[in-house]
């Protein structure tokens, strides 16, 4: 498939991971330690996986070269996708314990949402052999491992978009209770780029899995559109049609089941905005995730749907952040922003989003402090946790979920 870039959108294979680094930044961050935030859009699978497998090139490995399957690939054995079955690597299916080393490398805030970060860790440590988890500030060694000091991590919202991923998610939640504290949530949905997939059979096992998790589920998608990643597709017009269907059903799935909308959009700002305007109440929740589009779009979201927030990622804190990025988060007001790292895309873990803060307070021209305080209070007021857990209210399944019923 072809792609073309939209203007300050950022190709994480290709970009250099490096953030942005001042005197005295790790001091700040330290200085903050009392300070709690919250990832609002993680793949934790991924995250897990990629150490698991060694990197990400498993993820290409997954799926069949399609020129491969059209008689010729001219890259052969350099080509990054599988050239027939023998070479596919079959994704692994996750285990309770291949959380531990993240729980050893991101200690939890003082007072998580369910058990005591203390009593999460005495747990990990029954489960573990013997030695291998002592404490919440004991590090591992390896790739992946991130400082302790400076803020903790009060909640992650883990995404779950593939069919594939379901069970893993599943497990990620049941895992997070035992060793975490319960501080994971997650959203269920179908990932723009897998709209030719998203069938009845698909949308049933992601509710089903929505009622197994019961109150860690706290939104759907991501979906969307992505006329950027799928633009040989988008150019007929039959397939956009669909991808814009599947995206519609989605919304008014989500309106129904009154859970907030986690969109994913590129490249295709006029037809996103035309299907949130007729499937969503004005007052729906929707979270427009790890947003790269215009500064228009943006605010235009934000006066159209009041409850909307605008999600911004990893990429203010890399060393070569576009202008246009930089403007975005000059743009939209704190007061209706989240951060998110998308990782393993748009940041390397969850425990990067300090450095998103700090990136943004610059930008702003506020208190780094500020921003994190904020913006997870802004993560929780959106998917009802936290302080405003109060405010959620018990999913029915089995109530008006038609996708072609009109839910205002």
């Amino acid at each position: 498939r072809g792609s073309r870039r939209s203007p300050g959108a950022i190709d994480w294979k290709s970009n250099d991971w490096e953030t942005t680094q001042e005197a005295g930044d790790d001091e700040e961050l330290q200085q903050l330690a009392h300070l709690s935030f919250s990832d609002a859009h993680c793949h934790l699978d991924y995250c897990l996986l990629n150490e698991i497998c060694g990197n990400e090139m498993w993820t290409f490995k997954k799926w069949i070269c399609a020129k491969w399957k059209e008689g010729y690939c001219a890259l052969g054995s350099a080509c990054e996708y599988a050239h027939g079955e023998a070479d596919q690597y079959r994704r692994p299916l996750l285990k309770e314990d291949d959380l531990l080393p993240f729980v050893r490398t991101h200690p939890l805030a003082s007072e998580p949402p369910s058990t005591s970060s203390a009593s999460s860790m005495e747990e990990a440590a029954a489960a573990a052999p013997s030695g291998e988890v002592s404490s919440s500030a004991d590090v591992g060694a390896g790739a992946g491992v991130r400082p302790t000091k400076g803020p903790k991590l009060r909640f992650l919202i883990h995404n779950c978009c593939e069919e594939e991923t379901i069970a893993d998610c599943r497990t990620l939640v049941s895992a997070s209770e035992r060793l975490l504290g319960g501080v994971l949530f997650c959203t269920f949905g179908c990932h723009p780029h897998n709209w030719d997939v998203y069938t009845d059979a698909f949308e049933q096992k992601l509710l089903d899995a929505l009622r197994v998790v019961g109150r860690k589920a706290v939104g759907w998608g991501e979906c969307g559109l992505d006329y950027y990643k799928n633009f040989y597709d988008a150019e007929f017009p039959e397939k956009r049609k669909r991808m814009i269907a599947v995206f519609a059903r989605q919304a008014r799935l989500a309106a129904s089941l009154g859970l907030p909308l986690v969109v994913h959009t590129r490249d295709a700002e006029e037809d996103t905005l035309t299907v949130m305007r007729e499937a969503l109440p004005r007052t729906h929740p929707v979270h427009l995730h790890a947003f790269q589009g215009s500064v228009q779009m943006a605010l235009q979201v934000l006066e159209m749907l009041p409850n909307s927030v605008v999600g911004l990622s990893g990429v203010l804190a890399m060393k070569y952040c576009s202008e246009h990025m930089k403007d975005l988060a000059r743009s939209v007001p704190l007061s209706r922003l989240v951060l998110e790292t998308d990782a393993p895309y748009l940041s390397e873990d969850p425990a990067m989003i300090p450095k998103i803060c700090r990136a943004v307070a610059r930008l702003k021209g506020v208190t780094t402090e500020e921003v994190i305080v904020t913006t997870s209070r802004n993560c929780q007021r959106l998917y009802s946790i936290g302080d405003f857990a109060d405010q959620r209210l018990d999913l029915d399944i089995n109530q008006n979920t038609d996708p072609a019923s009109d839910p205002r």
